[in-house]
């Protein structure tokens, strides 16, 4: 200090720069020595009552002539919440900071981490006056890059994260100021509030967040969208008056875009207005296409379904107290509601288009619902009858429901069975909704532009029991209904070898009872045109009807009064008779023979009382192939392990076919008892058979034939005798190498019925059969086999091969010709009147009708006329007294071609 420069000072100017630096050397340790002992005095304050508050700090700094207080290393938990802070800034005294009226200059807060959980620890923050005071002594607040973890309800589920928190606080006098920016998974989320006053204090403030992901807040939350984009803005204010309580109000506005800066026309609104009072909230809330994807927990369940998805058009008041939430609203619209099954079933999902309704109030608390008005609009439903439905461990909550009127549009019904569904569309009508289910249910299907539309009509009701709809009395009429929408109501199934075609309409009248569960149904019904097909194998009628019941589930069996049909047609398939010998094996017979329609019969328990079928046909292979006409079928009853009397009248071949007896036909195996006749056939009806098989065509001949069974003397046997008459059989001459006789009897088909007749154009021939029903049965393949030997023994006895041409002495009477509709003509009628004449006169007379046919070939409409004029000569010479074992159709043949003229040629011929 005495040199250079102040060396050139004068002497009193020196010792008085000396003093002053002696002085300020003596401030600073007097400075340090303070700040040591105010350092000391801070970390002892602080701890002492960071003890007291539970907080742990890692490290204190105090600046005595900042009066700044520098805190790191925050820890502070309460219960499972947690919060660290890393740098804490506070202006002010440590003596103020920690008495019990703390005044604080400013803080500032960085590198905050919290970790709440909703579980009732949030009222231990609130009530924790060590931190409060903190909070509301600060005049200035500010917390930099805060990080918020927030767990609700479920522990389980992630939490919400709000980061990027930047808070600021300010206070003048009695007025707190408060702003708030940060960012939810992104999405920036800010707000601000102020309050004032003390004792009668008041505040106000606001939030908005723009395109927050809703699937994060549903999946913590529980409820809410559960897809697309929030944004919206909530205004509230609050305040407490004297002999007032404290009272908080709210309005806001949020929308929901289903993408992210999405076309707007397809965004939700919802607009909030309540009050809290009394630790209760009313809010009014209109809602503008808003999801109710998670509000299941607070509706009814239905059968075993939640409510899954809907948008809600409408204005709700909400009132939530200790006693629970409740909503009302005059008025609304539902849309595109979807019920899904609870989780471990397997239904199907419930639909509704749009859901109108009037002055609704529900109760999730005490589980009531009422609606004066419901419109319902295309609702879709599967019903699955004959599923059991699993026990829940926790059996669903009883709700009283009630809706005075229920609309509804247009109802889709599903009725899901094991063997495929029913489809019932467009039913519309009314009922009324009570807690006990469904009553004055009157719904029909909305008639169509087609007169022959189906239609639906069901009345009655659906009683809830138990919680679940299990008893039901219903009275359902239907017209005209598709076949195959009916099709697993039926008892034929398809087979595993081949499906089962279905066509024609079907009217019903059905009364069905639902008890416990269990369907029982009575009615009746008639089918139009009715059409099956299995395996080649078709049946048809002009109609159908039946009347059955009880019929139904839990039942021993399925009862059907009766089943008549009208017009009916059965068309077999042609199998040509094959090559096979008599080796083949009866139990791959008997597999082969197996009938599908009657394992589906005694699979489903099916009874039938009676059984008619007027005016039928049987054809094998062509449907115009006709083998039996003019029939007349009889069966009662067919159940199952007892036999059916049975009954058969038909024309066959123009003879007689009679049927009568008892047969077993869902018995295994089958089993019959009685007399088969026919008499006076003409075997042409056998001529595409005969020519698939491999043998000529028969040209002339008459049938006879007859089977008598009866038991035989021991259990579990029958026996028999088969009879057979060819009278004039003829056949075309011509032998192929794939006649199946040459390999069943030696003989092609044309020498073996020479060799049986024997020169007098007669076949006789006779054999017994017998065996048991188990290790025999009676079957067709028996009798052919049979058949065949007889025939092998009795040609090979004959050594003579007899003539069975047309040869010998004959006169051709009279030509007739071809008609193809009306009668005979007066002329004709005189001609064939001479020809009957002279049979009389002669009883050994007989008469062949001999068709002249023309053109290149054969065709369908020649065969016609030709089949057509043999019927009206035949029925003349019946009318006239004239056996119909005198009169011999033949079958048109090559040599048969006329020239210009189609005609019968009505020859005499005398029997030998």
């Amino acid at each position: 200090m005495f040199r250079h420069p102040v060396g050139i000072f004068p002497p009193g100017a020196r010792w008085y720069l000396a003093s002053i630096a002696i002085l300020a050397l003596l401030c600073v340790a007097m400075h340090l020595s303070l700040q040591i002992k105010a350092q000391k005095q801070a970390e002892a304050a602080i701890h002492n009552w960071a003890d007291a508050a539970e907080v742990k700090i890692g490290d204190v700094r105090y600046h005595l002539l900042r009066n700044g207080l520098i805190l790191k290393k925050i820890e502070i938990k309460r219960g499972n919440d947690s919060l660290s802070i890393d740098h804490i800034l506070v202006s002010a005294n440590p003596t103020l900071l920690t008495g019990e009226a703390p005044r604080l200059g400013s803080v500032v807060i960085s590198g905050l981490q919290a970790e709440l959980h909703h579980s009732g620890q949030l009222n231990a923050w609130q009530h924790d006056k060590k931190l409060q005071r903190i909070w509301q002594a600060a005049n200035t607040l500010q917390v930099d890059d805060g990080t918020l973890m927030l767990y609700l309800a479920d522990e389980s589920a992630a939490p919400l994260i709000i980061d990027a928190i930047q808070l600021r606080q300010q206070v003048q006098g009695e007025v707190r100021t408060i702003s708030l920016s940060s960012q939810f998974h992104g999405a920036p989320v800010q707000a601000q509030w102020i309050r004032s006053g003390t004792s009668h204090w008041s505040s106000k403030g606001e939030v908005s967040w723009q395109e927050i992901d809703a699937s994060l807040l549903t999946a913590t939350i529980g409820t809410g969208p559960s897809f697309g984009y929030l944004s919206g803005e909530v205004q509230w204010s609050s305040g407490s008056e004297a002999e007032k309580p404290e009272a908080l109000s709210l309005s806001g506005k949020v929308t929901l875009d289903p993408e992210e800066e999405g076309d707007a026309s397809y965004v939700s609104t919802l607009k909030l207005n309540g009050t809290q009072s009394d630790d209760s909230w009313d809010v009014a809330i209109n809602s503008s296409g808003w999801p109710l994807d998670s509000w299941g927990a607070y509706l009814p369940e239905i059968e075993g379904r939640q409510l899954q998805g809907g948008v809600l058009d409408g204005e709700l008041l909400l009132h939530r107290s200790d006693a629970g939430l409740l909503f009302s609203s005059s008025k609304g619209v539902l849309h595109n509601i979807i019920y899904a099954p609870i989780a471990g079933s397997e239904s199907e999902n419930w639909g509704v288009e749009s859901l109108y309704y009037r002055d609704a109030k529900l109760d999730s608390e005490h589980r009531k619902l009422s609606v004066t008005t419901l419109k319902l609009s295309r609702p879709a439903i599967t019903l699955q009858p004959l599923i059991r439905k699993n026990r829940r461990s926790s059996p669903a909550p009883l709700w009283s429901i009630h809706a005075e009127a229920v609309d509804i549009d247009a109802l889709n019904v599903l009725i899901d069975l094991p063997e495929g569904d029913i489809q019932l569309s467009g039913l519309s009508g009314t009922c009324t909704l009570t807690s006990k289910g469904m009553t004055d249910i009157k719904l029909k299907s909305v008639a169509g532009n087609d007169s022959d539309d189906p239609e639906w009509a069901i009345q009655g009701e659906v009683l809830r029991q138990g919680g679940t709809l299990n008893a039901a009395k219903l009275d359902v009429q239907a017209k005209h209904i598709p076949l195959t929408q009916l099709r697993p109501l039926l008892p034929l199934k398809s087979s595993q070898s081949s499906p089962l075609i279905l066509d024609g309409t079907t009217s019903l009248s059905v009364n069905a009872l639902l008890n416990r569960g269990e369907w029982l149904l009575h009615g009746k019904a008639t089918s139009e045109n009715p059409y099956l097909a299995h395996a080649g194998n078709r049946w048809m009628a002009e109609s159908i009807s039946t009347r059955f019941g009880p019929v139904g589930t839990g039942l021993k069996k399925q009862h059907v009064d009766s089943l008549t049909a009208e017009g009916w047609h059965y068309i077999a398939t042609l199998i040509p008779l094959s090559l096979q010998t008599a080796g083949q094996d009866a139990a791959a017979r008997s597999d082969q023979e197996k009938t599908w329609w009657t394992e589906s019969l005694v699979a489903g328990k099916w009874d039938i009382d009676d059984i008619r079928w007027k005016n039928g046909k049987i054809s094998v292979g062509q449907p115009d192939s006709y083998w039996v006409t003019n029939a007349e079928f009889g069966l009662s009853p067919l159940a199952a392990n007892r036999p059916s009397r049975v009954s058969l009248r038909g024309e066959m071949g123009g003879g007689v076919l009679m049927l009568d007896g008892k047969w077993s036909p869902l018995s295994e195996p089958m089993r019959f008892l009685g007399k088969i006749s026919l008499e006076s056939a003409t075997p042409l009806f056998l001529s595409e058979w005969m020519t698939a098989s491999g043998m000529p065509k028969p040209v002339r001949g008459r049938i006879s034939a007859s089977l008598n069974v009866e038991n035989g003397e021991e259990p579990g046997h029958y026996t028999g005798k088969v009879s057979l008459n060819l009278e004039r059989p003829l056949a075309e001459h011509e032998v192929t190498a794939n006649d199946p006789m040459i390999s069943r009897t030696g003989f092609n088909t044309i020498d073996l019925l020479s060799r049986l007749a024997e020169g007098n154009e007669q076949i006789n021939l006779q054999f017994p059969v017998s065996g048991n029903w188990n290790g025999e049965p009676l079957d067709l393949q028996l009798l052919g086999l049979s058949l065949q030997q007889v025939l092998r023994d009795s040609a090979e006895k004959s050594a003579t091969v007899i003539s069975t041409s047309r040869s010998g002495k004959k006169r051709v009477e009279t030509r007739i010709r071809l008609h193809e509709r009306g009668g005979l003509s007066l002329n004709e009628r005189i001609r064939l009147l001479k020809v009957v004449k002279k049979m009389k006169a002669n009883p050994k007379l007989v008469v062949d009708l001999v068709p002249k046919w023309t053109g290149e070939a054969i065709d369908f409409e020649s065969m016609q006329r030709i089949q057509y004029t043999h019927y009206l000569i035949g029925r003349f010479f019946d009318y006239r007294g004239i056996s119909k074992q005198r009169v011999f159709p033949s079958a048109p043949t090559a040599q048969d071609h006329a020239g210009e003229i189609a005609s019968i040629w009505v020859v005499l011929s005398t029997r030998k």
